[in-house]
């Protein structure tokens, strides 16, 4: 029996957070929700397993041509499709194997703040992060997913259809199928189908699934600035005037007993607020460490074919719009990894304006407490390994570069 009322509340945390209604389930991807409610509706969870289905019968055929690849310049243009299929695959089957889990962490931002004074200053907190990452999916569709349907389907059908006016009869992707598709027009056009579907969904479910983090982080990030914001309201609850004189709100008895009251208080919502952090952590780490090594082999691949002399212009038109997409969405990735510790290391200025002297000393060992642990700074990072930083991003474009370089010399040599 599904529960409508979780239903409910999952939408509207979708709906806050700035999550798409379009982008997740027209990519076929397995949204938060979806093992417990969408995939109960058969005609989605037909659309979904379609999806999937057409990603794999590219797979299996750009492997098969990598096998049978003769040079360096057609396996690089079959291993960065064959990088951003394997990764694809990978997103959509952990997020229906994590579904339940992700959808528990994406409630789980509403839990931290259950007793919260100043619930309008958490939304509006909620608000301004769903707008900053509002625009990334967006553009990645335009770089990604529509620069391959351009080459991959009304390119070479246009083609087709002008008597191989630009060019011969070609498939805009290395891939082995069983029929001669240099000779059949039939087996021709279904290929070129099959290719527009991949082209469709591959980086469509990889972009679905960045869009659900993003959304995931822009929260915590909220959840960091409002614990800020919190922190600060309290050490400022008592103020010394330009005289050095003490000025209560109410008296000097009941102002202290409010600050130790809303310390024990912002303690607490602190632990959930990192416990949650952990949690999401957690779901993204391996992921994010699949992402990294399969977007590596993807760069390397499309930044040798595009400096290849030979290629023809809507080749490397292709592999250059490739290639910018997938900088970015790295360049998006390590960045917001980058927000998460600014924001944290930002809690200590929630002492900006505050008299701490005033404090009496139970309020004074209850803020060393808070100080020590917010002191250490959260880097959320892949499987331990590879922190999601500006460092990393430069790691992973070093990397890419050396084995561009390699891959340079093995065909010279």
């Amino acid at each position: 029996m599904v529960n409508m009322q979780r239903v409910r509340e999952v939408e509207d945390v979708k709906t806050r957070s700035g999550l798409s209604k379009l982008i997740g389930p027209c990519g076929g991807y397995r949204g938060p929700l979806y093992n417990e409610y969408y995939s109960k509706n058969i005609f989605f969870r037909a659309y979904v397993h379609f999806t999937d289905l057409a990603v794999i019968i590219n797979y299996i055929t750009m492997i098969a041509a990598a096998i049978h690849s003769k040079s360096v310049l057609e396996f690089v243009m079959v291993g960065f499709p064959i990088s951003a299929e394997s990764l694809s695959l990978f997103l959509s089957y952990y997020s229906g194997y994590k579904n339940k889990e992700m959808t528990n962490v994406l409630l789980g931002f509403d839990d931290c703040f259950d007793d919260d004074p100043y619930p309008e200053h958490l939304e509006s907190e909620i608000n301004k992060a769903a707008k900053y990452y509002y625009h990334f999916s967006r553009t990645l569709l335009w770089l990604q997913v529509f620069t391959m349907e351009i080459y991959c389907f009304i390119f070479p059908v246009t083609n087709e259809l002008m008597q191989d006016y630009f060019r011969p009869r070609a498939l805009p992707l290395p891939s082995l199928y069983p029929c001669d598709w240099k000779e059949s027009r039939s087996c021709f056009i279904m290929i070129i189908f099959i290719h527009f579907l991949g082209a469709t969904y591959v980086n469509w479910k990889i972009i679905a699934f960045g869009e659900v983090f993003f959304a995931m982080v822009s929260r915590q990030v909220a959840l960091f600035r409002h614990l800020n914001h919190n922190l600060n309201k309290i050490l400022t609850a008592i103020q010394v005037s330009e005289n050095g004189v003490i000025l209560y709100r109410l008296n000097k008895e009941a102002d202290h007993m409010h600050i130790k009251k809303a310390l024990r208080k912002w303690i607490k919502h602190h632990q959930s607020v990192m416990a949650q952090y952990d949690r999401l952590q957690a779901l993204y780490s391996w992921p994010l460490f699949v992402h990294f090594g399969l977007v590596s082999g993807a760069l390397c691949c499309s930044a040798y074919a595009t400096s290849d002399e030979t290629l023809d212009f809507d080749a490397n038109l292709l592999c250059g719009g490739f290639l910018m997409g997938q900088m970015l969405e790295l360049f998006y990735l390590c960045r917001i990894g980058d927000w998460i510790t600014i924001e944290t290391n930002e809690l200590t200025l929630a002492l900006t304006g505050s008299f701490t002297s005033v404090l009496d000393r139970i309020e004074s060992q209850m803020l060393r407490i808070i100080l020590s642990r917010v002191h250490r700074p959260s880097v959320m990072r892949a499987v331990g390994l590879y922190p999601l930083n500006t460092a990393t991003l430069k790691m992973l474009i070093q990397s890419t570069y050396s084995y561009y370089t390699m891959l340079k010399k093995v065909n010279k040599g």
